[in-house]
C-alpha cells in the first residue's frame, strides 16, 4: 500500500509564506487537491486521484510540481493562506484594539469549523505534532502573516479612528489570538459560549478587555 505524503513544517512554513499570484492552471491543480483532501484525508492523496478530480494530465501535475509532497504543502499552505486573510478582512474596520482581538478570535473559530486544515489536523497525528509541541515557527509565521494582512486591510480603511495594526504590540497580540484560536478550534468543547457569537463576544470582552486595557 502507497504511503501517505509526509507533511513537514519548513516546507508547509515555506508554502504558507509563497505568493498567491498562481495560474489558473495551477490554481485548477490546488482546488483538485482541496478536493481529494476533503473527501478522502492524506490517505487518499495521490496524483491519480488528484488529476481524476481536476481532469487534468498526470504531467500537467508534475511539470508545476514534483510530486505529492510537494503538491500537499501547496495546497494546505493555500488554504492557511486564505483563513488568515479571511480573519484580517473581518477585523480590519473594527474601531477598538478589544474588538479587533474578540472579533479576530471568532473570525478564526467560524474559519476552524470549515477549515480542511483543522480536520485534517484532528484526523492525522503527525498534523497535530506540527500545530502543538512542534508548532512553534509555525506559529512565528502565522504571526507574521497576520499582521501583514491587518496592515494590508487597514490601509484601506478610510476610518481616521481606526486601529492600525503596527510594532511589536501587533505581533504579541496577533501570537496570543492565534495561539488561543487554535487551542479553542482543536479542542472546542468549553464553559465558554461559543456556539452563540453574540453570547461569546460578550464573555470574551469581559475576560480580556482588562487585560488589553492595562
Amino acid at each position: 500500500m502507497r504511503r501517505p505524503p509526509t507533511i513537514r513544517l519548513e516546507p508547509l512554513a515555506e508554502a504558507v509564506a509563497a505568493r498567491t499570484d498562481h495560474d489558473e492552471v495551477t490554481e485548477a491543480i490546488l482546488d483538485a487537491a482541496v478536493a481529494v483532501l476533503a473527501e478522502g484525508g492524506l490517505r487518499r492523496f495521490t496524483v491519480e486521484e488528484i488529476a481524476a478530480a481536476g481532469r487534468l494530465g498526470r504531467t500537467t501535475i508534475y511539470r508545476r510540481f514534483e510530486g505529492r509532497d510537494a503538491l500537499v504543502h501547496a495546497a494546505l499552505g493555500r488554504e492557511l493562506q486564505r483563513t488568515f486573510a479571511a480573519i484580517a478582512a473581518e477585523v480590519a474596520d473594527r474601531p477598538t484594539l478589544e474588538d479587533r482581538v474578540v472579533d479576530g478570535i471568532l473570525a478564526g473559530l467560524r474559519a476552524a469549523r470549515e477549515s480542511l486544515v483543522i480536520r485534517l489536523v484532528r484526523q492525522e497525528p503527525e498534523l497535530l505534532r506540527l500545530v502543538t509541541v512542534d508548532g512553534g515557527p509555525l506559529i512565528v509565521l502565522a504571526t507574521d502573516l497576520l499582521v501583514a494582512a491587518a496592515v494590508e486591510e487597514a490601509a484601506r480603511t478610510d476610518d481616521p479612528d481606526a486601529v492600525r495594526p503596527d510594532g511589536e504590540e501587533a505581533r504579541h497580540l496577533a501570537e496570543v489570538l492565534i495561539r488561543l484560536a487554535t487551542s479553542l478550534a482543536l479542542a472546542p468543547q468549553s464553559t465558554l459560549p461559543l456556539d452563540d457569537d453574540t453570547a461569546a463576544r460578550a464573555a470574551l470582552h469581559r475576560l480580556l478587555d482588562p487585560l488589553l486595557r492595562r
